[in-house]
């Protein structure tokens, strides 16, 4: 008799086979790419790995060029996690190797590739470090055979290869804590690749336009303290508007928008500082982590570490660091 687990773990077999074999019924019926493409996106990414296509829950694009589906998770913006590139079915799969090498390459922070024309799917796991890039095949699959067989008749090695699909599961990729997100993911992204590129403008974007917004708030409530904060704040932005040339339609606008911009030069500075290697690591990755884990019972703890990040850059790029009209 079967325990939970096993239990589980059969069920979800089964539903890979199920979705392969309307998958299949579809090919044969229709067999352009295309078709294929929304098949596979309905069967098998949304109905048993749970996918949707409701943006910011863990989201699945179909894309008309190049990539063919992209899997996002639920940051704000979704970024990245997972690449199923579409083969027609009455094509090889592995003349498409080369163009699901180049995507994992171009985005550089999704760990695994599917690369399936619906009669065969191979997984690859993509891995980059100081020694380079390594792209290696994790998985194969002939799923002509394994529908064709059904469950009953599968090998204990072919049910393990199967059930390895389920490290695809969207719960996987969504709904991270702070610690766990910085350590599973690794969030640098190459620029020297478009993709790469407009992923980061996309962020900076995003994060621009939410400091820009807490700065906006900010003024607004210390505006009417009676407090030396209050003081600060209205000699700082006279000082500001001495230093424009023309008139601003709306200078405290403006003024809190250049504020923002200086403090996320700041942090962008201090991060690539910290990935060259000439400073310690604080804000990136696991230093990040474990700095929250160890400060738990901060009001503020990414505040504090930012703080301590900036001092630390300071000692060696002082001039970036002073305060001056915008602090």
């Amino acid at each position: 008799m079967l325990n939970k687990e096993e239990r589980g773990a059969e069920e979800f077999i089964s539903n890979i086979l199920e979705a392969f074999s309307k998958i299949k019924a579809e090919i044969d019926e229709k067999g352009g790419e295309f078709d294929f493409r929304y098949s596979l996106a309905d069967y098998f990414l949304k109905e048993v790995l749970g996918w949707t296509r409701e943006e910011g829950e863990g989201h699945f694009k179909i894309e008309r060029e190049r990539k063919d589906i992209i899997c996002y998770d639920d940051s704000d913006p979704p970024l990245p996690v997972l690449i199923v590139e579409t083969v027609s079915p009455n094509e090889e799969s592995a003349s498409h190797i080369g163009k699901l090498e180049g995507y994992l390459k171009e985005i550089g922070r999704v760990r695994y590739g599917i690369l399936t024309n619906g009669r065969n799917l191979s997984v690859y796991e993509y891995n980059r470090d100081k020694k380079g890039e390594r792209i290696n095949r994790r998985l194969e699959l002939n799923v002509d055979e394994i529908v064709h067989k059904g469950i009953a008749d599968l090998t204990e090695e072919e049910k393990r290869d199967i059930f390895q699909l389920r490290i695809f599961v969207k719960d996987r990729f969504v709904k991270f804590g702070d610690v766990d997100y910085l350590k599973t993911y690794r969030n640098d992204i190459p620029l020297n690749y478009k993709l790469g590129y407009d992923l980061f403008i996309e962020g900076l974007r995003k994060s621009l336009e939410e400091l820009n917004g807490v700065f906006t708030q900010f003024s607004g409530a210390y505006e009417i303290r009676t407090h030396i904060s209050e003081e600060r704040l209205r000699e700082a932005f006279e000082n500001w508007k001495k230093t424009r040339v023309g008139g601003e339609a709306e200078p405290k606008e403006t003024f809190c928008k250049e504020t923002a911009y200086i403090l996320l030069n700041r942090i962008l500075f201090t991060r690539i500082c910290e990935d060259k290697g000439y400073i310690p690591r604080k804000i990136s990755r696991e230093a990040l982590a474990a700095f929250y884990e160890d400060h738990r019972g901060l009001p503020t703890p990414y505040l504090k570490v930012l703080e301590d990040a900036f001092e630390i850059a300071e000692r060696e790029y002082e001039r970036i660091y002073q305060a001056k009209i915008f602090d």
